[in-house]
């Protein structure tokens, strides 16, 4: 399905301009774009081949067989060149033809059966049929068959009968040799089959095999381009291509070659090589304008979140806004299409219903709110980044950039989003603020078109997102600006959970519950330092302790989503969640024994109910030995556990 995504059936349709194909009644392919005055002639070449020979043969050595490398010497006998005339012409594109019909459900490999028996005969016919001495003929008949068994393997494959397809494609490449120069017929089927290879062995998960053959593939292409060639395609028999269609069809087989080596190395995690290849492979497809815009800017803005692991915003700033122009074109195309359907809905009176809106394409829609993702994302990112240079927990010497290579991608109307949107690391709160305006308005673009009743859980995702973009700016504002974006992420997760049912949503639930108690928590510290600093009173005291038991109760709830349906928690968590449990517990004890209270009686309620949490991690991590990512906060909830009995009786 990847190959044929990526040009098989644009190559194989290709060949068929300017033929006019028709069905005799039978159902069989004949080519009926031949004027009656060329049907007599080739009666009469057939009737007086005597007469004809020395023609046919010059013809086709003229128009057929010219060498690109002028390796080849002599001439092609008449026999030969009227049976590639009559026979290969014919036959083979026949073959080709209804390997591309459209197949029915029921039986859906029965036309590639029947094109895969056509090859398969005419592969036969080829090989029986004798060659003379000249080393142009012998040449030019190894390179049929060659092709031949190239297109079969390729029919094989696509019919699942992979082993089968893969002897032919070793039969191919073990032709192959370094030393020897390549020869423009058979060029195209190298690198193919390598490709090819590359493909069964990626599937077979024998990612280094697969490289090998990929890369091999690389150095056909490369020794083809030193030396200036122009390949024939893979499906061209006879001559029926420029040399420059030939170079463009050429250069589509190594832009695949490039995307195979990029999942290969995705898969081998070597992600730097992985993306210098998705890098290639796009901007190739760009230049020659062989993309989908949509799909192709949505994968190049994924490209985007590499470079920002990789600290190189400058790059990642490049693919996104990139991205966006080949988005904003593609808009303005999906608005005069729905703009003509309306049109066309006004002269026919077609209904308002089939009309088309591309506001309902939830596939181009999907790919426009993923470039916008990407860029909220930036956004975060860098905000993070700066936010922990600010408070200290990471250093400039952490955020260079080890990208050795920019990116040379020039689309138009990429700069705007180039200047308006920043690239240095925030060292002011101005700064900071330029991050947050600019993602926030990407933020509420995506909100726009994830409706919490129609896409639930992507719009919960933005809503997180921008609750991120308020925490990371808190970092850089004073006390009570702080505390008041702390509580605008409350009051917009509170929101979100409030709308969702835990019997469908209950991973989100639990998600939300726990981001919630974190802001709760955060609330409660800024407001807690803030009483330490000056002389607290009762209502200072009351909110703080609000707020505190709100941070309880939102990780009480995300550990209540975790009971089974008779209300107990689970003896053994799974591992994904074990550290959020003990988390929670480990949180929600340090708060209790932070609430602020004058009674002495509430005090020792408080710090009976953080021992009961601090001596839970300290049981479960007692029955579950083999856990040790808790070590730290272990160590100190088992000294909460020996000091609070004591401090407890003394109150």
């Amino acid at each position: 399905c990847v190959w044929r995504k990526f040009g098989d059936m644009e190559e194989l349709e290709g060949m068929d301009r300017g033929m006019n194909v028709v069905e005799n009644d039978g159902g069989d392919v004949v080519d009926d774009g031949v004027h009656e005055e060329e049907k007599e002639s080739d009666l009469v070449v057939v009737s007086n081949e005597k007469n004809s020979e020395g023609n046919a043969s010059q013809e086709l050595e003229d128009m057929l067989f010219e060498d690109p490398l002028h390796c080849c010497e002599g001439k092609i006998s008449a026999e030969f060149a009227m049976f590639v005339k009559s026979n290969i012409d014919s036959s083979f594109e026949d073959a080709i033809r209804i390997s591309v019909k459209e197949a029915a459900e029921e039986k859906p490999y029965e036309h590639m059966y029947k094109a895969r028996d056509m090859l398969t005969d005419l592969l036969d016919n080829i090989g029986s049929q004798p060659c003379g001495p000249s080393p142009m003929e012998q040449k030019y008949k190894e390179a049929c068959i060659l092709r031949l068994k190239n297109i079969l393997a390729q029919f094989y494959i696509d019919t699942e009968e992979v082993s089968t397809g893969c002897n032919f494609l070793h039969e191919i490449i073990n032709l192959f040799d370094d030393e020897k120069p390549l020869c423009g017929y058979t060029a195209a089927l190298f690198i193919d089959s390598f490709n090819r290879m590359g493909v069964v062995w990626a599937e077979r998960k024998e990612n280094d095999k697969a490289l090998d053959m990929l890369h091999k593939a690389e150095d056909v292409y490369n020794r083809v381009k030193h030396n200036d060639i122009a390949p024939w395609t893979r499906y061209e028999m006879v001559a029926k291509h420029t040399n420059d269609e030939r170079v463009s069809s050429y250069e589509d087989q190594y832009t695949h070659s490039l995307f195979f080596l990029a999942q290969c190395y995705g898969h081998l995690n070597q992600p730097h090589k992985s993306a210098l290849y998705v890098q290639q492979t796009l901007v190739r497809q760009y230049e020659t304008n062989q993309y989908e815009n949509l799909e192709w800017a949505l994968n190049l803005a994924a490209l985007s979140q590499y470079y920002l692991a990789e600290n190189a915003p400058k790059e990642a700033r490049q693919c996104l806004a990139c991205a966006q122009a080949v988005v904003d074109k593609s808009v303005v195309e999906l608005k005069y299409k729905q703009k003509q359907g309306q049109k066309k809905q006004e002269d026919d009176a077609v209904d308002e219903e089939d009309a088309y809106n591309y506001e309902d394409d939830d596939d181009a829609m999907e790919k426009i709110m993923g470039v916008a993702r990407c860029f909220v994302m930036y956004h975060i990112q860098m905000l993070e980044t700066s936010s922990a240079i600010k408070s200290g927990t990471s250093d400039d010497d952490n955020v260079v950039s080890e990208v050795e290579h920019g990116i040379p991608l020039n689309v138009e109307g990429a700069q705007v989003y180039i200047e308006e949107t920043p690239v240095e690391v925030a060292r002011t709160t101005e700064d900071a603020r330029k991050y947050f305006v600019q993602g926030q308005k990407w933020v509420k673009f995506v909100l726009n078109y994830y409706k919490i009743d129609q896409h639930a859980t992507d719009h919960i995702s933005c809503v997180q997102n921008h609750s991120l973009l308020y925490k990371h700016l808190a970092t850089f504002e004073d006390v009570d600006n702080a505390s008041k974006m702390q509580k605008r992420r409350a009051d917009m997760i509170e929101h979100v959970l409030d709308e969702m049912n835990p019997q469908f949503y209950l991973a989100v639930c639990k998600q939300l519950a726990f981001e919630l108690g974190g802001i709760y928590q955060e609330m409660f510290e800024l407001k807690t330092d803030k009483l330490q600093s000056s002389k607290p009173d009762a209502k200072a005291i009351m909110k703080a302790t609000k707020l505190g038991s709100k941070s309880i109760f939102n990780y009480l709830k995300f550990i209540d989503y975790h009971r089974d349906h008779n209300k107990k928690l689970p003896e053994t968590y799974d591992p994904a969640v074990v550290r959020g449990i003990l988390t929670a517990h480990f949180t929600i004890a340090r708060l209790y024994s932070k609430l602020y209270t004058t009674e002495k009686k509430m005090r020792a309620k408080n710090l009976e109910q953080s021992l009961r949490y601090f001596m839970y991690i300290d049981r479960y991590c007692i029955t579950h030995p083999d856990y040790t990512d808790f070590r730290t906060e272990l160590e100190l909830a088992r000294e909460m556990v020996t000091l609070l009995p004591a401090q407890i009786n003394r109150l």
